[in-house]
């Protein structure tokens, strides 16, 4: 579970690194994988938490 959790975290922090290096898809997939990340979670957390 912790592993899980680092590896969200790793993902999102990712998400926050505005690298304007960075090309246009690049980001959009970015948002997109972070979205999906922070929705997991939630999920995660919803389910230690019940």
């Amino acid at each position: 579970m912790g592993e899980l959790l680092d590896f969200l975290g790793h993902v999102i922090s990712g998400f926050f690194d505005g690298a304007p290096a960075k090309s246009r898809w690049r980001r959009w997939v970015e948002r997109v994988l972070a979205g999906l990340a922070m929705a997991l979670a939630a999920l995660v957390i919803y389910r230690m938490c019940k």
